[in-house]
């Protein structure tokens, strides 16, 4: 081979070297690229997650309902009244559904106070769709339709709120305390807000006394047999009438019972469990 033969395939050779080199170095920078685009995609969309309130708290809430321990949808059972000493049921029953109300419930431990307040939520839920939540329950127990939350700000504008063992949240003790003081404006504008709140205690002797002016119903179960020495004068009158007709019922069937003190109606009502309610869900309260 002569040496121009050579030198043209040497010079070939370096062209096809030199060409192979560019197609790879092109090749690799638009995967480097592409790898750092989606990854700054990637970084930029956390970014928006970490630092959008909306968005974390719809994320949240997503997880809390895929944690929930029940799909199924609210049952409606209506509450059966046994006796009646004045007023219209049906009435009563139509606002504490859809109106704004604070009501209280009270009684003994052990009297089935959760169950009642949790019956209400679910009632008040299956017939108008209102948002439910409860303080101091674990996600997991829960049906996916009633959302829990650690304070009452996270609460929507015409929620439905339950709160169990409402006298270590409100106690008459800690009345000048921020937690009740805002708690205070909370129930002054409850009915501009279209809120329901439920307040469970053992005792409303221990209950601030401006949560027990704002209140719109009293719900009683079985007290103990110190309960009406302890309450308030206020209330003393309305556990009498309760006392006595408890005391027309079977023991064994009193706890299915609830004793209504409100404007539109006042007396006797038995009360089916929620369609969800276990031990977990009583052993969670807060």
């Amino acid at each position: 081979m002569t040496k121009r033969k050579q030198h043209g395939t040497i010079k070939a050779l370096n062209g096809v070297y030199w060409a192979l080199k560019q197609i790879g170095t092109f090749f690799w920078l638009s995967a480097k690229y592409e790898y750092l685009g989606v990854k700054s995609i990637a970084s930029s969309v956390s970014s928006v997650v970490r630092s959008n309130p909306t968005v974390q708290s719809t994320v949240k809430e997503a997880k809390k309902r895929h944690e929930s321990a029940s799909k199924e949808p609210a049952t409606f059972v209506p509450w059966e009244p046994v006796s009646t000493l004045k007023g219209d049921f049906e009435r009563f029953g139509d606002r504490i559904r859809t109106a704004s109300s604070i009501v209280l419930v009270a009684g003994r431990r052990g009297s089935g106070k959760s169950v009642l307040g949790f019956r209400l939520l679910e009632n008040i839920h299956a017939k108008t769709q209102r948002p439910c939540y409860v303080l101091g329950v674990k996600q997991g127990v829960l049906p996916v339709w009633i959302e829990s939350v650690e304070k009452l700000e996270d609460v929507k504008n015409g929620g439905v709120v339950l709160v169990d063992e409402g006298a270590v949240a409100f106690g008459s003790r800690d009345s000048m305390s921020k937690k009740n003081k805002e708690l205070g404006k909370l129930l002054a504008v409850a009915r501009h807000k279209d809120l329901t709140l439920v307040l469970i205690t053992q005792n409303t002797g221990m209950i601030d006394k401006n949560v027990l002016n704002l209140t719109d119903t009293i719900l009683l179960k079985e007290g103990s047999l110190l309960q009406e020495k302890m309450e308030r004068s206020v209330m003393k009158e309305i556990y009498r009438s309760a006392s006595k007709a408890f005391s027309a019922i079977p023991a064994n069937e009193r706890q299915q019972h609830v004793y209504v003190f409100d404007n539109d109606f006042e007396g006797v009502c038995k009360v089916s469990l929620p369609s969800f309610w276990s031990s977990k869900v009583s052993k969670n309260q807060a």
